[in-house]
């Protein structure tokens, strides 16, 4: 039996994230912030609620140039409204295309429905040297929930 790829972790260290979220901004996708923080303060960028945050790709190319200590994003095709993700099974069951969780200022988990979208995003992350770099499968997921 496979082990199916269920995503992509790694460290990306010294605000590499920016490179990253820049990449997805110009993709013809909408972005749900469904948490973010910055490191001075730890403040919220976007006020707390229980619904997701929708911004452009221009406001997440803004979010790539602060210092970043959380930051949950979903990230789904054109057109589609989020959905509530808090388990894997939600994000399979929903319309989401890929699920970034950036937690510590360095530590990332990111799923990914799409092999191609994924294989973008590792060949991204190994060209800017994030460290630890390995696939989440069925049997190497720790994560409960999708969310920091």
């Amino acid at each position: 039996m496979s082990d199916n790829i269920r995503g992509i972790e790694c460290s990306l260290f010294n605000g590499k994230i920016k490179d990253l979220l820049i990449f997805l901004s110009n993709k013809p996708y909408d972005f749900y912030v469904r948490r973010c923080m910055k490191i001075d303060n730890n403040r919220e960028l976007l006020p707390k609620s229980s619904n997701n945050y929708s911004i452009f790709s221009s406001d997440l190319k803004k979010l790539a140039k602060s210092t970043i200590w959380e930051l949950v994003l979903d990230i789904y095709p054109m057109g589609e409204n989020s959905q509530a993700i808090e388990t894997y099974d939600d994000f399979i069951n929903s319309q989401c295309l890929c699920c970034l969780i950036f937690y510590d200022c360095a530590l990332l988990d990111i799923y990914v429905k799409e092999s191609t979208l994924r294989d973008q995003i590792y060949n991204l992350l190994c060209s800017l040297q994030a460290e630890d770099l390995n696939f989440i499968t069925d049997s190497t997921d720790g994560r409960t929930s999708l969310s920091t």
